[in-house]
């Protein structure tokens, strides 16, 4: 996920024109927030998945809700990379030169 991204940066790339190019930008910048906020949540909730050792550590009760949280976490970070993915086709097709056909479409 996005830990550290400046939420206000991303707010100044959703202009009414960027939208108007592409409206999914919308769900996408609010998809990422919700990966931003759910990553925090989980990291306050179980801090001790900043410590890389954390999978060797036996005996704490709550083992099984920090596998499952760092699981999440993972898929966020895929799902991530694949938003990102996406608005990299995405721009590249808005880059496009005039008349130029879709049907070399990248995604």
């Amino acid at each position: 996920m996005i830990l550290g991204d400046d939420p206000s940066e991303r707010l100044t790339r959703l202009t009414p024109e960027r939208l108007s190019q592409a409206p999914e930008r919308a769900a996408l910048a609010a998809l990422r927030a919700v990966l931003e906020i759910t990553e925090r949540a989980l990291l306050c909730a179980n801090p001790e998945l900043l410590d890389e050792s954390w999978p060797t550590q036996r005996g704490r009760a709550h083992f099984r809700s920090l596998r499952a949280a760092h699981r999440i976490m993972k898929r966020g970070w895929a799902l991530e990379r694949e938003i990102a993915r996406y608005e990299r086709h995405l721009q590249q097709l808005l880059d496009r030169p005039l008349g130029t056909s879709l049907d070399d479409m990248p995604f």
